[in-house]
């Protein structure tokens, strides 16, 4: 993989179809020691709210990208981290799903632990769930949802991952399983190296996406590590944007999941197609040219 000379050391990935949220990222994203890192905003949204994005974030880091949408499937994250992808330009990429603020340091801390486990390392954080921080003013608002956007951290702990959390304290390692894309990073190489994402889940069950992506990458022998540190703040949701109606029905851990993987076994444990190793992201056959758009 080859990176541009003006590329930023790390890439930060978020998907989203959620109203509001930019606030609480933009707020911890601005905050980092880090600063060499570009935000690629993947947003179903795109299209109604670009021009309020791009003037609450007024930072050249922000690449704002329409998400890929079919209705015809259950949802579309697959696809839209795909697309992600191919806009990326750093050497690590961070996933940082939305309605999460994240602490000062990491990004840096998850650049120290690439920079120690090295190019073959998928590296995992720790998610600490908190009550939403004010009162809801307007759910639908295209850049927060409370009356004035939202800055520092939510203060209420709700719950944590106790399936991360009882980790030692540092990195160390850890399962394909523990890397849970809420607040998780790998370099772009590898990712490039797996395919991508399973776009062909996008119609046929919800959720187990890192998984799959995780189980590929330990195929090829790629290693799992967790930073019981870098704990995020994922703000609680759920009574806004309810999961849909079907979600436990269709979801890939009653079935679907293994159905797919021993498809995948009897297959040969291939490689995904969906991004193509060959090509530098952001440029030629592989993918669009990069664009910040919205600016």
């Amino acid at each position: 993989m080859v990176y541009g000379g003006n590329a930023p050391r790390v890439s930060v990935v978020t998907v989203t179809n959620r109203p509001g949220s930019i606030d609480i990222t933009w707020d911890g994203l601005r905050r980092q020691s880090l600063a060499d890192f570009e935000w690629v905003l993947c947003d179903e949204l795109f299209d109604w709210r670009a021009a309020d994005v791009a003037r609450h974030v007024d930072d050249p880091r922000l690449v704002h990208i329409p998400a890929p949408v079919c209705r015809d499937h259950l949802w579309n994250l697959n696809k839209a981290y795909n697309e992600a992808l191919r806009h990326c330009r750093g050497e690590l990429v961070v996933s940082l799903q939305d309605y999460i603020w994240i602490r000062p340091r990491g990004l840096e801390r998850f650049w120290t632990a690439h920079q120690q486990r090295g190019r073959t390392a998928f590296i995992g954080g720790v998610t600490a769930t908190y009550a939403l921080p004010a009162e809801v003013h307007c759910p639908r608002g295209p850049v927060t949802i409370f009356e004035e956007p939202w800055a520092g951290p939510p203060s209420v702990l709700l719950r944590v991952d106790e399936d991360r959390f009882c980790f030692p304290p540092g990195v160390s390692d850890a399962r394909p399983i523990h890397w849970e894309i809420n607040w998780a990073c790998a370099p772009l190489e590898a990712l490039f190296d797996v395919g991508g994402f399973a776009e062909e889940h996008d119609a046929a069950f919800y959720s187990c996406d890192n998984v799959t992506v995780a189980t590929v990458a330990e195929h090829l022998g790629y290693r799992f590590a967790l930073d019981r540190d870098n704990v995020c703040r994922a703000i609680d949701h759920s009574d806004l944007f309810p999961k849909p109606p079907d979600w436990e029905e269709r979801h890939g851990r009653f079935g679907p999941w293994d159905d797919w993987h021993r498809r995948w076994r009897a297959a040969g444990c291939p490689r995904f197609d969906y991004l193509r190793r060959a090509a530098a992201p952001g440029a030629g056959p592989a993918g669009p040219a990069r664009r910040p758009a919205g600016r």
